[in-house]
């Protein structure tokens, strides 16, 4: 009982610290990246709507229980980003305390060793709680989704292990309700059957018992909501087009990125510097590729090392196993998105290095107490520093401009997302000769951008320079030719400049595509009027009106009158 009072002072310093750390998160903005179609111009999480919450895809996913606690902070803060931020502060650092708490628990030697089981845990769970890696799971309101399903991922480990530790079967049913939980705020955890499985190779040396068919047995419902949360998974990203073909990115072009991810990952946690919000895929990429070889090289040796030490010490093995696992749902081979890495993709697979880094230094400590003062100075030193870099990187997640400034900054010849990105936040804040600057930067970079040269027309036609506009704007549609919100612009231009007839066509085009737009058919209701073409435009003003749009109903008004 003492054992366990210390690791719980313990592990509350480590969460207490870690939400210090995020304080600066809490005057933090939203931002243009995920966060538009998560909160701020997401009318769905006005309410606590369990119907759309279960149904919906957006951005690309499907995760009702992180939509749910979205709609929750919306209930309390409105669109105040202060309280969106704050409640991903109270999980992360509710996570740190779980860390340490796994940490302790999964230390080997446990009941001989009680400083060091203690060690372990304060270690891991500051590693957790403070690595700069992290911040973007913490500090980008969309990845909530990161921070809620990490904490039940970790609670089903620890249920599961009281579990297999014999302490009742109602452990083993509240670790399959948090694993559901896990999944329901984010697929990637569909990686912990497996992971259950190596804790019960190490440390719980469950399979040596002879216990492995009953662990196998274990945890067939596990992996059964596995299939269905990946199959769920893969169907979001489908229908909302995020995954990419293997025309787009062939499969021995993503094979070499993702064994790089597992060496790149690794640097970057034992390096954190030089972390961006978007890393681009590799100019030149193929299995032949020297940095391709490098890194599969890499990969060989490091899982050869840890094989080679299977013997004797079971937890490198372990570790590695766990790291590898939990970084296959995000390491390229189904490609979402452009990016070649991301730091967020750690926020799971990094604990089981941080517990062995806890686990080697608590034991370090304990075997050699005369080494102890200096142990603490080197863990009150490292924690220090991630501290610091933490405190730095969540001030890159301000806001739009300070965000992809620092990718921009990290990689000036090859983020055109960046640039495009840069240059919609300009615009939006009036910056006009900013943003056409990053967009044409954009564009130069990646000409087939439709979304940069359609952007760019935004900042042309506030300029009132319609006609490069439109010349945009017919390239955003040459690119994309389902391009709703191009073609409606293009139309608004055509009408600036009197072309009446070109207008016309587009704003016909727009209610092919989107039939329910109610303010496609008002501005053709309004060409109508100015071409002479009464009868049209009333037929427009009524289905616009019919709609919703309010503007409508005025002028039916006063053509009765």
């Amino acid at each position: 009982m003492k054992d366990r009072r210390h690791i719980l002072i313990a592990a509350s310093l480590v969460a207490a610290l870690t939400f210090l750390v995020y304080l600066p998160s809490l005057s933090n903005g939203f931002v243009n990246w995920d966060d538009p179609g998560y909160v701020y111009k997401n009318p769905n999480i006005r309410s606590l709507d369990l119907k759309w919450a279960f149904t919906a895809v957006v951005v690309g996913n499907w995760h009702p229980a992180t939509l749910l606690s979205l709609a929750l902070d919306h209930s309390i803060w409105g669109l105040n980003p202060l309280g969106f931020h704050l409640t991903n502060s109270i999980i992360h650092s509710l996570n740190a305390f779980l860390a340490a708490l796994l940490g302790w628990t999964l230390y080997p030697y446990k009941e001989n060793d009680r400083m060091g089981a203690v060690i372990t845990g304060l270690m891991a769970g500051a590693l957790f709680g403070l690595h700069p890696a992290h911040v973007e799971s913490v500090a980008w309101v969309s990845e909530r989704k990161d921070v809620l399903s990490a904490f039940f991922f970790i609670l089903s480990a620890l249920f599961y292990i009281r579990y297999a530790r014999g302490k009742g079967v109602a452990c083993y049913g509240l670790s399959l309700a948090a694993f559901t939980l896990a999944l329901l705020s984010k697929p990637m955890a569909v990686s912990l059957p497996i992971v259950l499985l190596i804790i019960d190779f190490y440390p719980l040396d469950r399979f040596k018992a002879g216990f492995f068919k009953k662990t196998v047995i274990e945890k067939i419902p596990f992996f059964l909501l596995a299939g269905a949360s990946a199959a769920l998974a893969l169907w979001a990203q489908r229908v909302s087009g995020a995954l990419s073909s293997l025309d787009s990115v062939p499969l021995l072009e993503r094979i070499p990125v993702a064994f790089s991810a597992h060496a790149f990952y690794i640097y970057k946690l034992c390096v954190p510097i030089d972390l961006s919000p978007f890393y681009p895929l590799p100019e030149r990429s193929g299995i032949f590729e020297p940095w391709a070889i490098i890194s599969v090289m890499s990969f060989a040796v490091i899982s050869i090392a840890a094989l080679v030490t299977l013997k004797r010490k079971k937890a490198v093995i372990a570790t590695w196993a766990y790291y590898v696992i939990t970084l296959l749902p995000v390491i390229g081979l189904v490609q979402v998105g452009s990016q070649a890495a991301a730091d967020r993709y750690t926020y799971i697979p990094s604990l089981s290095l941080f517990i062995l880094i806890g686990g080697a230094t608590g034991y370090f400590a304990s075997r050699n107490k005369k080494a102890l003062s200096a142990v603490i100075i080197a863990v009150l030193l490292i924690t220090s520093a991630l501290s610091w870099l933490s405190i730095r990187q969540i001030g890159v997640w301000k806001d739009s401009v300070t965000l992809w400034s620092r990718a921009i900054a990290l990689y000036p010849d090859s983020s055109p997302i960046a640039y495009t990105n840069r240059g919609i936040a300009f615009g939006q804040a009036g910056r006009v000769e900013e943003a056409i600057g990053d967009l044409s930067r954009a564009i130069e970079i990646k000409p087939n951008m439709a979304e940069a040269y359609y952007n760019r027309a935004l900042g042309y036609s506030f300029q009132g320079r319609y006609t490069d506009a439109i010349k945009d704007l017919i390239e955003a549609i040459r690119q994309n030719p389902n391009y709703v919100d191009a073609y409606h612009n293009r139309a608004v231009a055509y009408a600036n400049l009197a072309d009446y007839a070109s207008a016309i066509g587009d704003f016909k085009k727009v209610t092919e595509l989107r039939p329910s737009y109610g303010p496609a058919y008002l501005s053709l209701a309004e060409v109508y009027l100015r071409t002479g073409e009464r009868e049209l435009a009333d037929e427009s003003f009524r289905r616009a009106s019919y709609l919703g749009v309010k503007e409508a109903d005025r002028y039916l008004m006063e053509g009765a009158q």
